[in-house]
């Protein structure tokens, strides 16, 4: 008796693999679902998106109106005004391989740009000539690895969250002559707070969180 248990036993991962293997491939769940239903496992999903105001360009704008404060002050003969022109668009192009019916990961790249003029002021006496400055030009090159969780799966649509963490590669140059001024390597994230997809094989996604996507985000996604 004890011999036919535990035969049974080791049958039992073969047998889910059997009954798995007969599953539709395309079966809906629902995480708060107790009927077990399972989603298309092992999709490969390419996304291209934009995102609005990321990361990268919050940091600058806060970087770039703490330099002018800073060196704008009454005790320094030469003054300095850094004036930042600031992309709201942020592209990126996602792969996501979904691993299980819950969890999806994934690779993000990304790309934005700002512009930044910086122009002296000298004090001589009662007056204040200003000098103009040089233009500088910054590139952010972003590249993140990225976890999904897959909470609500239809076959028209799914509901999930995510969270991303990455390196920026910022190029600094000169936009007059293009000549590159410096080259900076930092940390970045991305938290997706809810996102939200449309379509089976084709179709398109909204998300909602902040980072170097932005606080907004969408695109269209193909699986295959």
């Amino acid at each position: 008796m004890k011999k036919i248990l535990v035969l049974c036993l080791m049958m039992l991962p073969f047998l889910g693999d059997v009954v798995a293997q007969n599953l539709p491939e395309t079966e809906d769940y629902n995480l708060f679902s107790t009927a077990g239903r399972r989603w298309e496992r092992r999709k490969s999903e390419l996304k291209i998106g934009v995102g609005l105001y990321g990361y990268n360009q919050l940091l600058s704008a806060i970087g770039d109106g703490l330099n002018s404060l800073f060196n704008q002050g009454l005790a320094f003969d030469v003054n300095v005004e850094s004036k930042g022109e600031y992309k709201p668009i942020s592209p990126y192009i996602s792969y996501m391989y979904h691993s299980s019916r819950f969890v999806s990961l994934g690779l993000t790249l990304a790309f934005d740009h700002n512009e930044l003029t910086v122009g002296r002021f000298t004090d001589n006496g009662s007056t204040r000539t200003r000098e103009e400055g040089n233009s500088y030009t910054r590139y952010f090159y972003t590249l993140a690895l990225e976890g999904q969780f897959n909470y609500v799966r239809q076959e028209a649509y799914t509901m999930y969250s995510a969270f991303g963490v990455g390196a920026v590669l910022m190029d600094y140059k000169e936009h007059d002559h293009n000549l590159k001024v410096d080259s900076k390597i930092y940390p970045t994230f991305q938290l997706t707070l809810i996102g939200a997809s449309f379509g089976s094989n084709v179709g398109a996604f909204g998300e909602f969180g902040y980072g170097y996507k932005g606080f907004l985000n969408a695109g269209l996604f193909i699986k295959f």
